[in-house]
């Protein structure tokens, strides 16, 4: 039986434009406009809270003192890159089916995947691998930009990245380098490093080591393997080490990670016994939580977890199920129940309560409505053999899908959902790609430009709060530099920027119009 859950709470935004005509308060002939928008971000959680710098962002996590307990800081040392190219298979293009004509010349929403004419742009920014250039590097396609830009150039070649609220890259090479920033560095050898994340605010990152042939030693801890985390200053602590037996008291975290949007603990898949589990391990104090029991929720049946959106949950797929979970209870509602014979992949659930989800046998995409009713697909089967990455965009609307043929591919070819149903294909992304996930639509360093309209101009505050000093107001087409941020404060998204004068301050990256419309106040420049 499905039941009703609590919805996520909707995050809303609140404009720092000032309109020509005076129609909301703080005027100056100008006004904030103050009005909400359900924002919901399904790729990062943006929980960045404000600093006294324009340095890197710092989280609302507390400040980690490490306990005598957790094992202290290991070596790393920088080296220097060495070329060895990587090689990597490029899948073929999804099988194309028509969509159903509905009578008037149109198509039937959610029938066909055949992509449709190509879209000129993607609703958000979108970090991804490619190996257009011969080897696989992170590439960049910003909202509104006509161009991707490529952002490593790695003569090893990229195996897995992460990039964190500032735009700020970590990433891994096919050498077992990790590179955070632009700085190389070598993790205890021989130990590989399997999975990495940056936590919310981009603080602190979350990685996994791994040591080829450790699994055949004589069980018991292994002194490098297992969970980390590193903050900005170069701080390293192995959180929950690995533990290779081969009874039930086996742990072996392999990944993937899910840091809980305010940043206080990491949810983490790893071996368990013969099979396979999560828990939640704390960066405070080490403490390790599983996510599973004995009778209601055992760790077998969980193949996919990751945070709600707002952390209150955690939202798991598998054994035919969705199931949105209380973390420190282990309490179950079910979002989708095994009956309705479904096998559900990456469930994911929307601020308003929707939920969507992969079928693994059909290989289509679905949408459960808020009231979670009937699941009804919105895109027929998308391959036949090979695995799909879909990223919806913030509001739930529209959806990048990659499509992986065969299912081992490492690059795969990308389409957009668009609000009707129909795929395109994207005609900026003529090259594979591999590891979507949307990010910061800016870094530290590049060049934005202000977009109003009807003559409202963008206020820039000397802190990025709505009753700071308002320093200077900038017309449409002006142009700023990226100096720091993001940092979230009174529900707004900063961004420290410097205008050609060379005035330094706050501005916020977008507001609502009065139709309720986001409107990007901030956006790239080629």
């Amino acid at each position: 039986m499905i039941t009703a859950t609590p919805l996520d709470t909707a995050v809303p935004l609140m404009a720092d434009v000032s309109p020509a005509s005076p129609e909301t308060p703080d005027l100056q002939h100008t006004t904030e406009a103050m009005v909400a928008i359900a924002m919901t971000d399904t790729a990062t959680a943006w929980t960045i809270t404000p600093a006294p710098t324009n340095a890197l962002p710092v989280s609302s996590t507390p400040t980690i003192t490490v306990p005598a307990s957790l094992t202290p800081v290991l070596a790393i040392t920088a080296v220097s890159p060495t070329a060895s190219p990587v090689a990597a298979a490029i899948a073929a293009a999804p099988p194309t089916l028509a969509p159903l004509d509905d009578g008037s010349g149109g198509f039937v929403p959610g029938t066909g995947n055949r992509p449709q004419a190509g879209v000129e742009s993607l609703p958000e920014t979108l970090y991804y691998l490619s190996n257009q250039d011969g080897i696989a590097q992170v590439w960049r396609l910003r909202y509104g930009v006509s161009a991707p830009d490529r952002l490593t150039s790695d003569p090893d070649g990229v195996r897995l990245f992460d990039v964190a609220a500032d735009g700020t890259l970590a990433y891994v090479t096919s050498t077992g380098q990790m590179v955070v920033g632009d700085v190389p560095f070598e993790p205890p050898q021989p130990a590989q490093i399997t999975s990495v994340a940056w936590s919310p605010a981009g603080d602190w990152l979350a990685y996994t080591l791994m040591t080829p042939g450790a699994d055949q030693a004589n069980g018991g801890l292994h002194a490098i393997d297992g969970l980390w985390i590193q903050n900005r200053d170069g701080l390293t602590v192995l959180l929950e080490a690995n533990t290779y037996a081969a009874d039930e008291s086996r742990r072996v975290y392999t990944g993937p990670l899910d840091w809980r949007p305010d940043g206080s603990e990491v949810l983490i898949a790893h071996e368990r016994g013969t099979g396979h589990a999560y828990s939640r391990v704390d960066i405070v104090t080490g403490a390790v939580t599983p996510v599973w029991n004995d009778s209601t929720l055992l760790p077998d049946s969980i193949t996919f977890a990751q945070w709600s959106i707002n952390g209150n949950a955690i939202i798991t797929s598998g054994a035919g199920q969705v199931l949105r979970v209380e973390p420190d209870t282990l309490g179950t509602t079910i979002l989708l129940g095994a009956e309705a014979g479904f096998q559900p992949e990456n469930a994911q659930q929307f601020g308003n309560g929707a939920v969507t989800f992969l079928d693994s046998a059909t290989r289509r995409l679905y949408l459960i409505p808020p009231d979670l009713s009937a699941a009804t697909p919105v895109t027929d089967s998308l391959t036949s053999q090979g695995r799909v990455d879909f990223l919806w965009d913030n509001f739930g609307e529209q959806t990048l899908i990659v499509v992986y043929d065969p299912a081992d591919s490492v690059f795969g070819s990308a389409v957009l959902r668009d609000k009707e149903g129909a795929l395109h294909s994207i005609s900026l992304l003529p090259h594979p790609v591999g590891l979507p996930r949307w990010g910061a639509m800016f870094r530290i360093g590049d060049t934005a430009r202000v977009q109003t309209s009807s003559g409202d101009t963008l206020n820039i505050r000397e802190t990025p709060d709505l009753s700071s000093r308002v320093l200077i107001q900038l017309s449409n087409a002006a142009q700023v530099k990226i100096l720091g941020g993001p940092r979230w404060a009174e529900d707004y998204r900063w961004w420290r920027v410097q205008t050609t004068d060379g005035i330094a301050g706050w501005a916020v990256e977008s507001v609502t119009d009065e139709r309720g419309l986001r409107l990007r106040t901030l956006l790239p420049v080629n």
